[in-house]
């Protein structure tokens, strides 16, 4: 029974050390998911045909009625320091002084973007434009602050072909 214990106790501690600080990089930045919904996202039961979408094939196995979300993959991703205004032409943002640099999300929508700490506005470009889903009410685009340290989960979901 000792040596089960000890065995048991190894494998928990080991698995405890390597499960922590692997993932996390050093530094700070942006873990950023862009993602595409469409379809019916009203609250209930999800029962009806809800919004087609023409071009956008719904998974096997998903109930047609409800909205789904689809990654963005090789999305071009803006980033500005501090806040900024809405503009739509990516050509002209990019020559915007507050712009700092671009990114590109893989397959699944992700993108990891280190950055020094401060404030940003991330962006993306989807279908030829500039696209931010959220404002800051005094009319700029949402802006995220970036602590040392700290690796910031965010997302950006273009809602344009989705009903709430």
């Amino acid at each position: 029974m000792k040596p089960l214990f000890l065995a048991l106790l190894v494998s928990l501690t080991i698995g405890r050390i390597t499960a922590t600080d692997i993932h996390q990089p050093e530094g700070q930045g942006f873990h950023l998911h862009v993602t595409k919904l469409v379809g019916n996202h009203m609250p209930g039961p999800g029962i009806g045909p809800g919004i087609g979408v023409p071009g956008i094939q719904v998974p096997e196995g998903m109930n047609p009625g409800r909205g789904h979300g689809f990654p963005l993959k090789n999305t071009e991703v803006l980033v500005f320091q501090g806040k900024i205004k809405p503009m739509q032409d990516p050509a002209e943002a990019k020559k915007h002084k507050a712009f700092h640099t671009k990114a590109v999300t893989d397959d699944e929508g992700k993108v990891s973007i280190p950055l020094p700490p401060g404030r940003y506005t991330l962006v993306a470009v989807i279908k030829g434009k500039c696209y931010r889903n959220g404002f800051d009410g005094q009319g700029n685009w949402a802006s995220l602050e970036l602590k040392e340290g700290d690796w910031m989960k965010t997302w950006i979901r273009d809602t344009s072909e989705a009903a709430f």
